[in-house]
């Protein structure tokens, strides 16, 4: 096993063994299958404060299999599309900010009933209520309030194959 010792290495790197850097996309493609799966974003806060490697731990433990994980950042317009379904709901503002606020680490899971299971997993979107309901939770071990809540997993059975296609798909071009 081989790592770049910074990042000004590892694009040196890439240009040596791969191309331009313009050629890198088309060679280190996503393995995202956006076919039978659900999303787990891990949040900034959450990601700063190192609890990365513990959330892919967890959804390892309780036999989820990772199809893709990817480390990026929301602009403010990519946040927004993503996450345009909520509008309606006026608490949504500041769970923009906090997507757009530093890098997440967004892992694609696959598994028999999937997004009900990572939906478990993650808990009740309200941590008071998660540490009170499911306290080995990941939003009631990780998550300090509603917003910095630590996942956004994904909601309903049918948008998995969208979510996953958004971050893994639409946003590395």
């Amino acid at each position: 096993m081989y790592a770049s010792s910074s990042d000004s290495s590892a694009e040196k790197e890439l240009e040596f063994f791969f191309g331009s850097p313009s050629s890198h996309r088309s060679v280190l493609r996503s393995s995202a299958t956006c076919n039978q799966c659900s999303l787990c974003l891990i949040k900034p806060h959450a990601v700063a404060a190192g609890k990365s490697g513990t959330i892919i731990q967890a959804l390892l433990n309780n036999t989820m299999d990772i199809s893709a994980c990817q480390k990026l950042t929301f602009s403010s317009k990519d946040t927004s599309e993503f996450l345009e379904s909520y509008d309606f709901l006026e608490r949504f503002g500041d769970h923009k900010v906090q997507f757009s606020s530093g890098p997440c680490i967004a892992v694609e899971v696959r598994g028999k009933d999937i997004v009900s299971r990572l939906r478990h997993l993650a808990g009740p979107y309200d941590v008071v209520v998660a540490r009170e309901l499911q306290p080995k939770s990941l939003r009631a071990c990780f998550g300090h309030n509603k917003i910095l809540n630590a996942v956004h997993v994904t909601d309903l059975e049918g948008d998995g194959p969208l979510e996953c296609s958004f971050v893994f798909k639409a946003l590395a071009q």
